[in-house]
Parts: C-alpha cells; structure tokens; sequence
C-alpha cells in the first residue's frame, strides 16, 4: 500500500466510525504550504472511548501495529498512540 492509498484507507475508516480528524504534517504542509518529504502520515483524530472497537475491526493486528496510549510529560491531556502500518 503506497502512501496516498494508506491516507485513504486511514481517513476513510475514521470517517465510517464518524470520528472527526484532520491531516497535518508534511501531507498537510505539501498541499498548503512548502513540500516537506518525510514518508509519515500525521493525522489527529478525536478518539473516544466508544470508537475502541471499531478501530480494532478497522485496523487488524495483522495489518497495522499500534503501541500504547502514554500522557507522561503532556500537561495539556492530549493523548498521542502511534500505529504504523505493516505492508
């Protein structure tokens, strides 16, 4: 899955469990502003307890790999997990 399909798959998932996102980062920067190449996708999405299994269903431990939710250091809430994608 190249880059601009796993965009697509991301956010049209995110969009099927109604959970609101935006794109940010290098993609985001590329398109609005100055080129930025850093094969990354950042996306931030406003995840609730309640989208849990439908993120699990979306996004099979085959297929992706997820680490865990961590707030250490962060003093605003925000939560930041990582998930990468397993070609």
């Amino acid at each position: 899955m190249d880059q601009s399909d796993l965009l697509r798959f991301v956010t049209g998932a995110l969009g099927r469990l109604q959970i609101r996102h935006y794109v940010t980062g290098s993609i985001a920067s590329g398109i609005y502003g100055e080129p930025r190449f850093t094969n990354d996708i950042d996306i931030v999405a406003d995840v609730q307890d309640h989208h849990a299994g439908g993120l699990l269903n979306a996004f099979p431990a085959d297929r992706f790999s997820s680490q865990p939710t961590t707030t250490a250091g962060c003093t605003t809430g925000i939560r930041s997990p990582a998930t990468s994608h397993v070609p």
